[in-house]
């Protein structure tokens, strides 16, 4: 439900409370409204996009709560007030990122876009730069303006980095194409860059877009040989995954292998140990 508050015309600059300083806004220009961060809020302002405006709106309403959908505090004329947090793919950046933290955001960004996908919405412009990480340390999706809502044609196209699936030179928007991005993006969530990113750096924005779509075509991927999540990310590229579902159901099971202790007999070091150490003390003992 969109909520409206007539008396809040605008998002102020406040004071910092440990610092006594003057926080300013952090203004961001997106390519349909302009993005206007001040603490714990970001006001996201439409000018003379209504279509993207109403688009947002409605998948707002649609959605609802979720702990891995960025909040909407409410409404006022063209401005959508949101829950702020920082950029996943600003963080990414910086590095040094536990491993725990990168289980935690992709787990809760499956559940997230399962949500969506099972309320009849698709992103349609997935990537780490269209999700944010709450104070709290939970990851959210965000930019609703161009997805797909029921029978509507989506009115984006994903990023360089998540372009297309290889399947057909212009795939329709689906939960097929969201769920290849998703594959992009938690690519990019364990190794810090999106696919092809060291390939693409010094491009131009079409250099970029068509050298990976190039590559998804051909079905040439980045190598993810030692990436914890790579039956995920290849399962997301080489279409096994019918639903956000099914892919949920891995996630939970690699989960579950790595909270098992496994008995000392696992280990082959631990075996050879005891093994050499019964030997000096029985050297008769054939082992």
């Amino acid at each position: 439900m969109l909520l409206y508050h007539p008396t809040d015309h605008h998002i102020h600059a406040h004071r910092s409370v440990h610092r006594g300083t003057l926080e300013m806004p952090k203004h961001i220009q997106g390519s349909t409204a302009i993005i206007i961060i001040t603490g714990s809020r970001a006001a996201k302002i439409y000018s003379g996009n209504d279509e993207n405006f109403i688009r947002e709106c409605n998948v707002f309403r649609r959605l609802g709560r979720h702990p891995n959908v960025v909040e909407l505090h409410y409404v006022q004329d063209r401005t959508i007030v949101l829950q702020a947090g920082r950029c996943l793919r600003e963080i990414l950046k910086e590095g040094d990122i536990s491993n725990e933290q990168q289980e935690k955001w992709v787990s809760g960004l499956a559940c997230g876009l399962q949500y969506m996908h099972d309320n009849n919405v698709i992103h349609a412009d997935l990537n780490a730069a269209n999700a944010i990480i709450s104070g709290d340390d939970v990851a959210m999706w965000l930019d609703f303006g161009g997805s797909q809502i029921d029978d509507q044609e989506a009115l984006a196209n994903y990023d360089e980095y998540s372009y297309r699936p290889p399947e057909h030179p212009d795939p329709p928007i689906s939960q097929a194409t969201d769920i290849f991005a998703f594959g992009c993006t938690v690519f990019e969530i364990e190794t810090g860059a999106p696919p092809f990113y060291n390939e693409t750096k010094h491009m131009s924005q079409d250099g970029k877009l068509s050298y990976v779509e190039d590559m998804y075509r051909q079905r040439f991927f980045p190598s993810v040989e030692n990436l914890r999540f790579r039956s995920i990310i290849m399962g997301c590229w080489q279409g096994r995954y019918e639903s956000m579902s099914e892919l949920n159901q891995d996630l939970n099971s690699m989960r579950v292998q790595r909270s098992q202790s496994l008995p000392w007999y696992y280990f082959p070091a631990m075996r050879t140990a005891i093994r050499e150490g019964l030997c000096r003390l029985w050297p008769y003992l054939n082992l």
